[in-house]
């Protein structure tokens, strides 16, 4: 399964300069894990963070293929290396890109604070799931600020939550 992860995290990494989204870590990292929670078999754990879900073993993925010379890694960005190359079957390529296009349909900007509160409020979603609370506007809000605070405004989080909720399985 790590090699998945890997092969997904390149794929994406080539997606996103493809379709000239910024390769930021924070987009990357939210990126995987939407599509972790829609479905796509990546293994990497997510806990809570300062910016929202975050994946330590993405990041030593990330860090590895970089040392790797598969990807290049410039401040915050990455972009691809002089040996890259990604082996992954073409369905898995129709759901990522199909993945990566709603994405795009709930994010207005690739902007740092637009990809914390897509990341966050999609992680609240999954968390009062989890605990086996269906999620509506409210609970989601409360989780959310019990997070963040008021760092969002609630119309930013319902419409988020709005724009999430019927994609997710």
């Amino acid at each position: 399964m790590d090699d998945l992860n890997k092969e997904i995290l390149k794929y994406v990494i080539s997606k996103l300069a493809e379709k000239k989204i910024p390769s930021a870590r924070i987009v990357v990292q939210k990126i995987m894990f939407y599509l972790k929670e829609s479905g796509v078999p990546i293994s990497y754990s997510y806990a809570p963070y300062a910016y929202g879900p975050y994946s330590k073993e993405l990041g030593g993925d990330a860090n590895e293929l970089v040392l790797l010379d598969q990807l290049e890694s410039s401040g915050f960005e990455y972009s691809k290396g002089q040996k890259f190359n990604y082996n992954l079957t073409e369905d898995y390529k129709e759901i990522i890109n199909k993945k990566i296009s709603e994405v795009v349909s709930h994010v207005d900007d690739f902007s740092f604070s637009s990809m914390e509160l897509f990341g966050t409020t999609l992680y609240c979603i999954r968390s009062l799931e989890e605990m086996g609370i269906e999620p509506n506007e409210e609970k989601v809000l409360s989780e959310f600020k019990t997070w963040k605070g008021n760092r969002y405004s609630e119309k930013s989080v319902i419409k988020m939550f709005n724009g999430l909720r019927p994609g997710l399985s």
